[in-house]
């Protein structure tokens, strides 16, 4: 009988490497009884053999294999306020059950360690944000146990805290078909220091008879997800390969299907428990490109709101009629346009006519603002059309908001009699309470502590240029007045401002009114008449004294000193010694241009006499009388 060679076999041997071993020693020992024949011996040995390896194979199963510690994820999400509940598994020999529980960041929890049967559970009340972590289940006491006792490794779960997923948000691509896309959008979880977090996303979908997801709602994942920008704050999936699974026949024909729609929602895969967002219905297009809107016109209704009308673009197709969307762009220029330019979003479902009207608010008043239209069928600019515009229009004035701030200082007078004029100051109010342009400025004054009151007070207007100051003309020196102000554009006045008094005016002999200026203008009349008839008195006298002189000294009248005075005497001319004689006597005087060039007897010819010599004699008067 061939001896059937002998290989020892530890308690620690696999139990594959023992039945390999078994097995293949087993027709060995046949073959040997066969050659020799039978043999009690050889099968009492056979026997023992047997006996050996179903005693090393039990053993193998209830202690020789290694005990080993095993969670259900290595990953957790639980939202704020939850209740975490964990399990870890022991798996081979019971001996360390006992002795295994839970502990976070190397402090154990064993008054939240509940046993159970082949596992250990831990269970954490209302979890906030500061608990998240590695969670390890462990042995924790190592006392009593032999060196070859190999000790098994902590199972980990790491717990992340915080909120629910946000719903996702369907959005068209701005790419051009046949390569336009669908795509959804939705926040990525993130911890409270924005660092995003490990997560898997799946996406679930469901286009008929639909509930809360994950019931009715399958899963794709076929859908490629990418962060939508470099922060991975948002992330994205292409949904063009999940459409083209879900609706074939969107993608075959080239006639539009109507009425496709798809409830979308997010989950995360690789979690022990279903985290899946709020769903979102999609609604599936063909991607047609749009024209533009017709007979757009603009109407500036009132001081912050304008309204857009338009009838419905042409060359669209009938079923995409009801469906189309509006895109508004105001731009506003000058002072206080706001938040503009900004976007409006207008659903055309929304409106039955073919005309649309859309009012445009919270505009800033006399501003000018410029709007565009354009049209698509979807969310996107792969089927927006043409954008129109600008439409220009201002929008209207309104009233002024704030008064004027009238100064308190009303010295600056002007006396005239018993009344004076009295300059007054303002200040206008901040740009921001008026828009427009300043068309005049009222004050409104009347007499204090009267029956007047300032509904039946004088009004004054002033429309000068600097509109900060004006004058009352004519106000009584003894009374005192009470004024207001506020200022006008063409929409309208502002409120009144805060009333200022003039005063009384006062002098320091007591009275209110001085005499010279209380008596008026009329003396100063009566005192330039006085001084007329003053002066017509002293020529009076005058003439008359001069008249009772001549009387006294009787000095004969003028007309009779003349009368006797002797004529004069006759000068004779003597003859001409000229050049030339001439047949009269009398004398021409030759210095005398003549008026026309030509003959000498064309001279004018003046006749005189001959000087008398002249003689001293005196007449009968002497000239002192004369």
């Amino acid at each position: 009988m061939p001896v059937i060679p002998h290989t020892s076999l530890s308690l620690k041997t696999p139990l594959s490497m023992v039945l390999l071993f078994r097995f293949k020693s087993l027709p060995a020992v046949n073959k040997s009884l066969n050659n020799s024949g039978p043999s009690r011996m050889a099968v009492y040995l056979t026997s023992f053999r047997l006996l050996v390896v179903c005693c090393a194979l039990i053993y193998h199963v209830l202690g020789a294999n290694p005990t080993f510690l095993s969670v259900r994820a290595p990953q957790k999400y639980l939202i704020e306020g939850k209740t975490l509940k964990l399990s870890c598994k022991i798996h081979g020999t019971p001996l360390f059950a006992s002795r295994v529980s839970w502990k976070h960041n190397g402090d154990w929890l064993h008054n939240q360690t509940k046993r159970e049967v082949g596992a250990v559970g831990l269970t954490l009340e209302r979890v906030s944000r500061h608990q998240e972590g590695i969670y390890q289940c462990g042995v924790y006491n190592f006392s009593g146990l032999s060196s070859t006792e190999a000790i098994p490794a902590d199972a980990n779960v790491t717990l992340f805290v915080g909120g629910p997923i946000h719903r996702p948000v369907c959005e068209s691509s701005d790419h051009a078909f046949p390569d336009f896309e669908d795509l959804l959008h939705w926040n990525a979880l993130v911890d409270y220091q924005g660092v995003q977090r490990p997560f898997t996303y799946q996406i679930f979908y469901c286009n008929f008879s639909c509930l809360r997801p994950p019931r009715g709602y399958s899963i794709f994942r076929g859908c490629p997800l990418v962060p939508k920008s470099s922060t991975g704050i948002v992330m994205e999936c292409n949904l063009i390969s999940l459409y083209k699974k879900v609706f074939p026949k969107l993608f075959s024909g080239s006639k539009n299907i109507r009425g496709l729609r798809i409830s979308l929602a997010i989950g995360i895969a690789n979690m022990d428990d279903e985290i899946i967002s709020q769903p979102v219905r999609c609604t599936v297009y063909r991607p047609v490109k749009c024209t533009k809107p017709a007979n757009i016109r603009l109407n500036n209704s009132t001081a912050g709101q304008l309204t857009l009308i338009w009838d419905l673009p042409k060359d669209v197709p009938q079923d995409y009629q009801r469906n189309l969307i509006y895109w508004i762009r105001v731009v506003g220029s000058g002072h206080g346009v706001g938040d503009f330019p900004k976007l409006i979003k207008v659903i055309g479902k929304n409106y039955s006519s073919e005309t649309i009207r859309r009012d445009i608010s919270g505009l800033h008043p006399y501003t000018w603002y410029h709007i565009y239209i354009s049209c698509s069928i979807v969310v996107s600019n792969a089927t927006r059309g043409e954008e129109v515009g600008p439409f220009s229009a201002r929008t209207r004035e309104e009233a002024p908001s704030a008064p004027p701030k009238l100064s308190e200082d009303v010295t600056n007078t002007t006396l005239h009699g018993q009344y004076r004029d009295v300059i007054l100051h303002w200040k206008l109010p901040d740009n921001d309470t008026w828009n427009g342009e300043i068309t005049h400025i009222v004050l409104l004054y009347w007499i204090a502590n009267s029956s007047v009151t300032e509904a039946n007070s004088s009004l004054v207007v002033f429309s000068n240029v600097s509109m900060t100051t004006g004058t009352l003309r004519m106000l009584r020196q003894d009374e005192v007045y009470e004024v207001t102000a506020k200022i006008c554009t063409s929409a309208g006045c502002g409120p009144p401002s805060q009333s200022v008094f003039i005063r009384r005016l006062d002098h320091a002999d007591g009275t209110h009114v001085p005499r010279t200026q209380e008596q008026g203008d009329k003396y100063y009349i009566i005192g330039v008449a006085l001084g007329l008839l003053l002066c017509v008195g002293c020529l009076t006298v005058i003439a008359y004294h001069w008249l009772r002189k001549r009387r006294r000294e009787r000095i004969p009248p003028l007309g009779s000193v003349l009368g006797k005075l002797p004529p004069p005497p006759l000068i004779p001319c003597g003859s001409d010694t000229g050049p030339e004689n001439r047949e009269d006597n009398h004398v021409y005087d030759t210095t005398i241009s003549p008026l026309l060039i030509g003959d000498k007897s064309e001279y004018v010819q003046i006749k005189t006499s001959k000087p008398a010599p002249i003689t001293l004699m005196r007449s009968e008067f002497d000239t002192d009388d004369i």
